[in-house]
């Protein structure tokens, strides 16, 4: 089933390449510049003697950049998704994309922002482990295997919450719940999935050519997959129900 979808994903990728590659760098390019001005004045002012009002606005500047280019990706990301699903019923374009994106940004963001507080608790295990080193290096190798567990399970589960807003135009809350819902359903075939597009991007990027590749045609297609997974699982046809009685008067 898995190898089913990359298929697939390959299928509408090559119908849709200039898009897809198109798609990519509006999403990386405005927020790696925003980003990257923001934490350039940010470290600049850090660096330098004294701190008034002058710096104090230079600061506020610098960290509303770095979150604009923040809000900026998870936007244009969400409109990624909407272009993968368009682009299983019929070609597709950047305008499908930026649509979407201004239509389920503000879910997008607060589903970033779940997801990021979830992995961050991923993360007590683990310092809690390094902690304990010192003390117990079997509670160590525990606390740091379990925090790495979770963060692995956690990925799996939330694979779902972007296509869940974009296809459905879920809220962030519903679309967290349903992804994890979806995702303990098919947990098995999610692994699979992403471990074969994880073994395909390794290998890829051994050479300079090969993370191109991974960047170009390997990412778009892992969207693709994964919005046509979420597709099939959750708008799978229902069992028409059986003729209805009349009630007896």
């Amino acid at each position: 089933m898995s190898f089913e979808y990359v298929q697939k994903a390959w299928d509408v990728y090559k119908r849709n390449i200039l898009s897809f590659i198109g798609g990519l760098y509006i999403i990386f390019l405005p927020a790696l510049l925003l980003i990257g001005l923001g934490l350039v004045m940010i470290f600049e002012l850090f660096a330098g003697q004294g701190f008034g009002a002058l710096q104090l606005a230079g600061l506020v500047t610098g960290i509303v950049m770095v979150a604009s280019g923040w809000i900026c990706a998870i936007s244009m990301q969400v409109g990624y998704y909407g272009m993968a699903a368009a682009s299983l019923k019929k070609s597709t374009g950047i305008s499908e994309m930026i649509e979407v994106a201004k239509a389920r940004w503000k879910s997008a963001v607060g589903a970033s922002l779940i997801t990021l507080g979830m992995g961050l608790a991923c993360l007590i295990p683990i310092l809690l482990g390094i902690a304990a080193a010192s003390v117990s290096p079997a509670l160590s190798v525990l606390g740091v295997g379990i925090g790495y567990a979770a963060s692995f399970i956690l990925s799996i589960l939330v694979v779902f919450v972007f296509p869940a807003i974009a296809v459905d135009g879920l809220g962030a809350v519903e679309a967290v719940k349903r992804s994890i819902s979806l995702g303990w359903a098919n947990f098995a075939t999610l692994c699979v999935l992403m471990l074969l597009f994880s073994a395909f991007m390794v290998l890829a990027a051994i050479t300079i050519i090969g993370l191109v590749v991974v960047f170009l045609m390997l990412m778009p297609m892992m969207y693709i997959a994964f919005t046509a997974l979420y597709m099939d699982l959750h708008q799978a046809p229902r069992q028409p129900a059986g003729p209805r009685r009349r009630r007896k008067r």
